[in-house]
């Protein structure tokens, strides 16, 4: 607008290098190397829960293709070398960017404007829902699971998915089961579909 009423470019100017200075402070590779510290094409499977109590549980099976979750969990990330340059010169150009805004003396009211339209623009996407996908890990779903009750979940989560289920016991029963479903969960898997899962509870 300045650059077209009043022939005045500084304004455009300065958007377009806190632009340019924002995208490239957010392009470092360092913020990848924090946000996906893991491996990749995992073939594990992963139970997230909350916990003893929690309602759902969400099993996540890599299949080769996704993220190992596991490492993910437990990652520190890593510091390159290169970071502290970068941030260090990128400190000096916005400093730079300071002082020519502090020194704009004439239609300083379009540069808090460009202000308040990125404010809004960070409130929009940092409440705006995503998809899995946005994050790195694209899910298919496959089917959801169930039952009354917590174990006949867990027994049917086992006998469509062997070792889930079972992996899932110490969480939701620390304490001592009941002997017919110690009894169900050591027989062998061929037997487990033969039983059903609610004949004793």
């Amino acid at each position: 607008m300045p650059c077209g009423l009043y022939g005045q470019y500084i304004i455009l100017l300065v958007t377009a290098c806190g632009i340019v200075l924002a995208f490239a402070s957010g392009a470092l590779p360092q913020w990848k190397e924090e946000k996906l510290a893991c491996r990749s094409k995992s073939r594990k499977v992963i139970a997230l829960t909350k916990g003893n109590g929690a309602q759902h549980v969400i099993v996540i099976n890599g299949r080769g293709v996704g993220l190992d979750l596991e490492d993910l969990a437990t990652a520190d990330g890593l510091t390159l070398k290169s970071t502290r340059y970068c941030v260090s010169g990128f400190a000096v150009l916005w400093l730079a960017l300071l002082i020519t805004v502090a020194g704009i003396r004439e239609n300083t009211w379009y540069l808090l404007a460009v202000g308040f339209i990125g404010m809004a623009q960070n409130v929009f996407v940092a409440g705006k829902s995503r998809e899995p996908s946005a994050f790195g890990l694209h899910l298919e779903f496959d089917r959801a699971i169930i039952r009354k009750k917590v174990m006949m979940t867990l027994m049917t989560a086992e006998i469509a998915y062997p070792t889930v289920g079972r992996s899932l016991i110490g969480t939701f029963f620390p304490g001592n089961l009941t002997k017919w479903e110690e009894e169900w969960w050591t027989q062998p898997d061929a037997e487990k579909l033969a039983t059903p899962v609610d004949g004793k509870n």
